[in-house]
């Protein structure tokens, strides 16, 4: 948009800071908010998103821990291991390839000949 247009005056009479307070606040009415406002508004939904598709979330009796993920997807982001038995845990592979089963060691929910019992019954190796 042009300032002078906005301001409806042209040549030795154009008032510049009027035109400048005009033509922003016409730019803001279309947008909705400042560009600063927007701007920061994306980046900090990016920066959510991309956290959400790099970590699990895991719920544990014990509280909340990060696990990261082997590849960025929204499978499984927020898990709960309340109520839920190990061989149900260690048999979704987004987990059990993010590193589950040593989480559930390191939280005491678990012990390596456990871990190990359960992965040949799955067959996983």
């Amino acid at each position: 948009m042009d300032r002078a247009l906005v301001s409806g005056t042209r040549g030795r009479e154009f008032e510049s800071r009027i035109a400048h307070h005009q033509y922003q606040s016409s730019s803001q009415r279309c947008i909705g908010m400042p560009r600063g406002k927007g701007l920061l508004l994306i980046v900090v939904l990016g920066a959510a998103l991309y956290f959400l598709m790099s970590y699990h979330i895991i719920l544990t009796n014990r509280g909340t821990r990060l696990l990261k993920k082997s590849s960025m997807t929204l499978q499984y982001t927020l898990f709960s291991t309340k109520g839920k038995a190990n061989k149900s845990i260690l048999a979704i592979d987004a987990l059990r390839k993010a590193g589950i089963g040593d989480l559930l060691k390191r939280e005491g929910l678990m012990t390596e000949e456990e871990e190990l019992r359960i992965l040949e019954t799955l067959d996983v190796n």
